[in-house]
């Protein structure tokens, strides 16, 4: 979680007073999180940290929700700032070959047919620079979620403000009490 979500909400904090001087200098002061973007699940309100049921699936789950919401409230707090969670999608990097590299006569044996499997389902790294940094030059301030194609995956939450905002308030107490450094 640390490295997924925590390191990332308190590296945002930490670079606002940099962000609002160049802001204030009329420089572009965007800031961009890839991650799950829009992907997911409610956040588990009675167990922010995963310190009651933890394991990995929900940690990659959980980390790319709180993102969407702390990157909202970073966003509400800092309107004059651009603040964009973006989704890459599944990316044809070399932990797919690796994947299918293994010496395990199943791998070797399905090997011909994942490959193309795999092309047909990622995106080449070029294409997903492009579009991650399509998404973060054309961002508005405020929030911004994007898709892989840097297009914007935004729903509708219309009546569900109140509720929303309360998830939004759990999960930015929980980060800024989480990432507070404390005296020794």
């Amino acid at each position: 979680m640390v490295g997924r979500y925590y390191s990332r909400f308190l590296l945002t904090q930490e670079l606002l007073p940099l962000l609002k001087s160049a802001n204030e200098l009329g420089e572009d002061a965007k800031v961009m999180s890839i991650l799950g973007a829009g992907h997911g699940p409610p956040v588990d309100v009675d167990d922010l940290g995963l310190k009651k049921n933890f394991s990995v699936i929900r940690v990659v789950l959980q980390t790319a929700a709180y993102m969407d919401y702390a990157f909202e409230e970073f966003a509400i707090r800092e309107p004059a700032i651009s603040f964009t969670h973006i989704s890459p999608g599944a990316v044809d990097t070399p932990s797919w070959s690796n994947v299918l590299d293994y010496d395990q006569w199943v791998v070797q044996l399905i090997r011909p047919v994942l490959t193309p499997l795999i092309r047909l389902f990622t995106v080449t790294p070029a294409d997903c620079a492009e579009s991650m940094l399509y998404a973060l030059f054309n961002a508005e301030k405020g929030f911004n979620r994007r898709n892989r194609k840097g297009e914007s995956n935004l729903e509708d939450k219309s009546g569900k403000e109140e509720v929303e905002a309360e998830i939004r308030k759990k999960v930015w107490d929980h980060s800024i009490e989480t990432t507070s450094v404390r005296p020794t």
